[in-house]
């Protein structure tokens, strides 16, 4: 079915479930080299002293040189779960902007998804004047208090078990 809608855009891979995923989105082999990939380590924070339900995000570019090839051009979003919340997707393209590289349109591709998610990010991605599409096996209704799946398509971390799938050329 997804072969129907192929992924499009310049491939970001938010480390470390980001590398596996996008290798599954392009039906590539684990270990394969992407070439206009972006790697990016984004780690969702919550900051002492402020309520849980707030978040924040450390975004760490992997190779400066190559996120200049965003600027104005479409991006594949691969992730395990993509939005749940969406604060890393978030986080990377107002990081980009702020070096002053403005993303056309974002294209989510996950295994499973949050109404929520792709109801936030829509509207922030908007009110930034980014287009976006969101491709999913699965959806859940709800997130608990630290951000987590609950209900029928529940998860908990999946990098702990992408950890293990991880390209043999991945150094953390």
């Amino acid at each position: 079915m997804l072969d129907k809608y192929p992924p499009v855009g310049i491939p970001i891979s938010l480390e470390r479930a980001g590398l596996v995923t996008t290798r599954l989105a392009l039906n590539l082999d684990k270990d394969a080299v992407i070439d206009n990939e972006v790697a990016v380590v984004t780690k969702r924070t919550h900051l002492i002293g402020e309520p849980e339900t707030n978040l924040s995000v450390t975004v760490q570019w992997r190779d400066r040189e190559k996120l200049k090839t965003i600027d104005g051009q479409e991006i594949l979003l691969s992730d395990f779960v993509n939005p749940a919340s969406g604060s890393s997707g978030l986080a990377f393209v107002v990081a980009a902007q702020a070096k002053g590289l403005h993303v056309a349109k974002v294209n989510h591709r996950s295994i499973s998804c949050t109404t929520q998610g792709i109801i936030y990010v829509r509207a922030a991605l908007q009110e930034l004047g980014i287009d976006s599409t969101f491709y999913s096996v699965g959806v859940c209704d709800e997130l608990n208090e630290s951000y987590y799946l609950i209900g029928n398509r529940a998860v908990v971390d999946a990098g702990h078990v992408l950890r293990h799938f991880l390209p043999k050329w991945y150094i953390m």
